[in-house]
């Protein structure tokens, strides 16, 4: 596809393939991320500008409209004359294209979403920098999915899981609730 070409010119199969490629990858991302039988909605959207200009806009793509890339250049004038107050009937050109796939959240109760494993939470202690302090501050290092429910600990700690780490900083206290989530209050 040439995206550097006015979108009215553009085969709008062109622009479907492209999508095809990007929903085969998503498609395939989605895979690993243990989605499950969630029900997934897909949106498309493309980063238009004006030939010969380099800031872009995101405008919402339906490929399923009757002349969708006339409907796409339409919006991007609306959009443009919205943020910058004024637009002109010139070319417009597609600059990347997106989809975004989202998996609606699951109805299961939290113990099967995530199994507290058996364990000791504190893994250690680390140091650390911290906002508002020039030095390091000794903080404690947590083992996020050991942690029981009632269980409570001060910042500055650590949490660590596979899939993040969370900082808590000094002046907050972190208390973990039945559904396994954590909250967070300032002593402040």
């Amino acid at each position: 596809m040439a995206f550097g070409q006015d979108i009215t010119s553009l085969d709008v199969s062109d622009v479907s393939a492209a999508f095809a490629d990007l929903d085969a990858r998503a498609g395939e991302l989605m895979s690993h991320e243990s989605t499950g039988d969630a029900p997934t909605t897909i949106n498309y959207f493309a980063d238009v500008c004006y030939i010969g200009q380099s800031y872009s806009i995101e405008v919402p793509l339906n490929l399923g409209d009757e002349r969708p890339l006339q409907t796409l250049y339409d919006q991007f004038m609306e959009l443009h004359t919205r943020i910058y107050g004024y637009s002109t009937h010139g070319p417009a050109r597609i600059v990347n294209l997106r989809t975004v796939h989202q998996a609606a959240g699951s109805d299961r109760p939290r113990d099967e979403v995530h199994q507290m494993k058996p364990g000791i939470p504190v893994k250690g202690v680390r140091n650390v920098l911290v906002a508002g302090d020039r030095d390091f501050v000794e903080a404690s290092i947590l083992d996020r999915w050991s942690l029981p429910p009632g269980y409570t600990f001060q910042g500055p700690a650590v949490l660590e899981q596979p899939d993040t780490t969370t900082l808590v900083e000094p002046g907050w206290r972190g208390t973990v609730l039945e559904t396994g989530d954590i909250m967070l209050h300032s002593e402040e």
